[in-house]
């Protein structure tokens, strides 16, 4: 039984709430500047969506990460499973999302 058990001394809940929170927050800033700057008749809603929402994942996966290569290497096969069916009209958009996911990685890794 004792091989089952797991210690969470190594995790700090509070450092990744305040990463989780920051990187929801500086996604918001971004979406709230892409709908600010859009220019044209209107933007999609399912964007900002996922500029917003889109932040945490990245966050949240270099935070289970951490300094383990092994689990990274896995992580990443499974991210290249997932395809995009979402078609963007502008590259415009495309960066803004990058800038979200950039802005989680950069949380992420603290």
């Amino acid at each position: 039984m004792d091989q089952f058990q797991f210690s969470l001394q190594s995790f700090d809940f509070k450092r990744a709430l305040v990463a989780l929170l920051l990187s929801f927050g500086l996604a918001q800033v971004i979406a709230g500047v892409y709908i600010l700057t859009f220019r044209g008749l209107s933007y999609t809603r399912t964007v900002v969506h996922s500029m917003a929402i889109g932040s945490l994942i990245p966050c949240m996966l270099l935070m289970a990460v951490g300094t383990n290569i092994a689990a990274g290497i896995g992580v990443v096969g499974g991210l290249a499973l997932v395809r995009f069916r979402t078609t963007l009209r502008d590259p415009r958009d495309m960066l803004f999302i990058f800038a979200a996911l950039g802005v989680g990685v950069a949380c992420g890794a603290q």
